[in-house]
């Protein structure tokens, strides 16, 4: 298994995540995605869509900016 990048998105989705008290499915869910899709981008397998990021944001409560770069 490779091992997770602290500073990529698929590591802040994942945070962020956690902390909201979400599984994957349950997010994968309120995105339109399947949950073995948005485990692959958390674990930096898969890239996500602009409008994916977009989505996880509004849903997570973040903004782009931070999970794309890390900056608030």
């Amino acid at each position: 298994m490779r091992p997770i990048k602290k500073d990529s998105v698929g590591f802040r989705i994942r945070m962020l995540r956690i902390h909201r008290d979400l599984t994957i499915r349950e997010l994968a869910a309120l995105i339109g995605m399947r949950g073995p899709a948005l485990g692959l981008v958390e674990r930096n397998i898969n890239d996500i869509s602009t409008q994916r990021i977009i989505d996880i944001c509004d849903v997570l409560q973040t903004s782009p900016n931070y999970l794309i770069w890390g900056e608030e």
